[in-house]
């Protein structure tokens, strides 16, 4: 196994790594320890838990082998995983559920909390921040996120108050073949139940309130762009307020100004990418329009 031992940069200094290494059972190669070109260490150390994917019926729990702790000139960072929903059949992932529990020098708490989906891979779906120990009394904030193929659908922030908790939550929408957002809607602080999650088949809401604002996104795929893979060129981008008023716009043009031969540089592909290819994806003009709103402010002297 190689491994990368230093990186020289050129004042003379250099980044060192060390590794778990060994040729006996416990040993990973796992970075141990990497050395900043100012002297200045970091630490890692690792332990082996049991996660919650699944428990073969044949043999043992699942195993998982992570940093349990990471020293820095600031302090030590502790990292505690647990098991929340364990799946409980051979060869299933989908919704099983643990956690992560990170303890900062300064004693403040977050737990990051994970969700997992079968052959799409594991995702957040909640993180809540902590003023020192973990309790309900010391809760500053809650993320809550939803994930559908990949793709975050829906975030929201909860901030406990007397009595309950206000959210504020954006959503999107976005292409299945692309990844590109389409849509992003935006809600304003609110109490109550958290809105529903947008439905991402049909892209649309799901939620009878109406977003404060939202934004759309179309994309300069015309078929030149998509057969060289260029996919992501926002084309237009249009604001609406909560009555659907388009408050702001703007639209951008690729590829509009002509190209110029120019000889000489080293290995630069003129044959293949010569002035005859203009789809290239580069932004040539962006108009911008809003609406501006002006507010009159009313004097008298006392």
């Amino acid at each position: 196994m190689q491994v990368i031992q230093s990186i020289g940069l050129p004042d003379g200094t250099n980044y060192q790594f060390g590794y778990d290494s060994g040729t006996t059972l416990g040993h990973y190669g796992q970075l141990t320890s990497v050395t900043l070109p100012t002297g200045a260490q970091i630490t890692y150390t690792y332990a082996t838990f049991k996660d919650s994917e699944f428990i073969p019926v044949t043999c043992c729990t699942h195993m998982t082998r992570g940093v349990n702790k990471r020293v820095t000139p600031d302090g030590t960072w502790n990292l505690t995983p647990s098991v929340i929903l364990q799946c409980s059949s051979p060869g299933i992932t989908n919704g099983c559920k643990q956690q992560q529990t990170v303890t900062k020098p300064s004693g403040d708490n977050i737990v990051y909390k994970f969700v997992s989906y079968e052959k799409k891979g594991i995702f957040p779906y909640e993180a809540d921040y902590y003023t020192g120990a973990v309790s309900p009394s010391n809760l500053l904030l809650t993320r809550l996120e939803t994930w559908t193929y990949s793709r975050l659908i829906a975030s929201t922030i909860q901030l406990p108050v007397s009595g309950g908790t206000i959210n504020q939550t954006t959503q999107f929408c976005n292409d299945g073949s692309t990844g590109n957002i389409l849509s992003k809607w935006e809600w304003k602080f609110y109490t109550g139940a958290v809105l529903p999650d947008p439905s991402s088949n049909t892209c649309t809401l799901t939620a009878t309130t109406p977003p404060d604002r939202t934004t759309t996104y179309t994309y300069a795929n015309a078929s030149g762009y998509l057969a060289k893979n260029i996919v992501d060129r926002v084309a237009s981008t249009t604001v609406t307020d909560k009555n659907g008023s388009t408050v702001a716009q703007t639209t951008n043009a690729y590829d509009g100004s002509s190209l110029t031969p120019i000889g000489g540089i080293a290995n630069h592909d003129d044959t293949n990418y010569g002035t005859g290819d203009t789809i290239r994806g580069n932004l040539n003009a962006a108009t911008t329009a809003r609406d501006w709103v002006y507010i009159r402010h009313d004097f008298c002297d006392v």
